[in-house]
């Protein structure tokens, strides 16, 4: 997997995305990083080489940053306007759809109406909620079919993408075991998050208020409930 991490678009000058790459983010192995600790993330998930581009002259600076792994190639593109970017992300997803194409192991006709067992599918990845490398491709294994195949039917079938559906599923259990005594600590990692920070953000984004929060607001008064039935 590729990372493509925009500096500009974290500090807030935004940048041009594309419906068309928007589309092929989900089955193209490229990810579009909006901070450091989404690079972070997809690291861990298994990364081949960081492109990072900037409008600046300069590299980020170092307290910006954190240290990757030694073996990650990283690339750094500077001095770059919103069409250069596009262009970017453009030829960068391009090399991957061919390489994708050129790897691609050939499969019978009927592999391409292959039926997908949904129910199945579903119930896997909710039994597998607190695994943090539970992927797309693992998935798509329990049906047989390759992943960009499953990815563009699940598209299709919820009108999400499975990482969205994913996140989606976590972060619905998260707000469950909240309401419990579980600490936040213990729900993050309960739920496939392995960095509490991390979390904390997709918790905020989804929820609107972070994990901390919601659990002082939503336990106080569902132990305050309890007490006074007793």
């Amino acid at each position: 997997m590729i990372v493509l991490w925009d500096v500009d678009q974290e500090k807030g000058s935004g940048t041009i995305v594309g419906h068309e790459i928007e589309e092929m983010q989900e089955y193209v192995p490229i990810r579009c990083a909006m901070h450091w600790e989404e690079v972070g993330a997809c690291v861990q998930e298994g990364c081949g080489a960081l492109f990072t581009m900037t409008s600046r002259t300069e590299p980020p600076p170092e307290g910006d940053r954190g240290a990757l792994p030694s073996g990650v190639p990283q690339y750094l593109i500077t001095h770059v306007d919103k069409q250069a970017k596009l262009l970017i992300r453009f030829f960068l997803f391009y090399l991957a759809s061919l390489s994708l194409d050129s790897n691609r192991p050939l499969q019978p006709s009927s592999a391409g109406t292959h039926e997908i067992d949904w129910n199945k599918s579903i119930q896997y990845i909710q039994d597998n909620l607190d695994n943090s490398e539970l992927s797309l491709e693992e998935v798509a294994k329990q049906n047989y079919v390759c992943k960009w195949h499953f990815s563009k039917m699940f598209k299709k079938q919820f009108g999400i993408t499975f990482r969205e559906f994913l996140i989606q599923e976590r972060i619905d259990l998260a707000k469950r075991m909240l309401l419990t005594d579980e600490s936040v600590t213990n729900v993050c990692y309960a739920v496939g998050y392995g960095d509490l920070t991390h979390f904390g953000r997709m918790f905020q984004k989804k929820v609107g208020m972070p994990p901390s929060r919601f659990k002082s607001m939503h336990w106080k008064k569902t132990g305050s409930r309890e007490g006074s039935l007793g």
